[in-house]
């Protein structure tokens, strides 16, 4: 959702989504079998190999921490697909504690990465406002810490948020699609139950 955003690479200079994409997004289903989300990957692997006929899906995650595989990262991933099925504007009224250490967490270490390289950005990933400019590796506004250090989590989120409104549409739309898609295919025991063998 915040790479929907287009908060990362250039952000400030990226146009939103716009109607045009909403309307090709829709186009999507007509030309492929099957179309997902990121943030239920694991149930597309499962529908994607019922089409292919492969009986016994597997996978293994590449270029991860070995944090990744421990129970609290499994859990985080389970909130992750909660908060993504919720709109902006009520993930920033009522924001998840975990989603709030999540962006936090990810904030400073932008700031870190930052400060220890001296680089013109936008404070890598999130960015800041100094004055009414937003600091970006194109505009060439020096990193300035302390106003990175300022920028909180709730202003993060709220101008995450602000330059969604097409991308959520879009994202909603595509999620909804998929879910009714698996639920038509596969039950609910069923898909519990191969999710469980799938992550083995």
């Amino acid at each position: 959702r915040m790479a929907l955003g287009l908060t990362c690479h250039d952000a400030p200079h990226v146009p939103p989504l716009s109607e045009k994409h909403r309307l090709a997004a829709d186009g999507v289903f007509q030309l492929f079998d099957l179309v997902g989300v990121t943030e239920l990957f694991d149930e597309f692997i499962l529908l994607l190999s019922d089409i292919v006929g492969l009986p016994q899906p597997s996978y293994r995650a590449q270029l991860v921490e070995k944090i990744w595989f421990t129970k609290a990262a499994a859990a985080s991933r389970e909130q992750q697909k909660r908060w993504s099925s919720r709109t902006c504007a009520s993930l920033v009224s009522f924001p998840p504690l975990g989603m709030l250490l999540l962006v936090e967490r990810k904030l400073n270490f932008s700031r870190h990465e930052a400060d220890r390289a001296h680089r013109h950005m936008e404070c890598s990933t999130f960015g800041c406002v100094i004055g009414n400019r937003q600091v970006s590796s194109s505009n060439r506004i020096p990193y300035d810490g302390k106003a990175c250090r300022a920028v909180t989590v709730s202003q993060v989120l709220e101008r995450l948020c602000g330059r969604v409104d097409i991308d959520e549409k879009v994202y909603l739309a595509v999620r909804a699609r998929f879910v009714q898609v698996l639920q038509e295919r596969i039950s609910a025991k069923d898909l519990k139950g191969r999710l469980k063998a799938l992550r083995k």
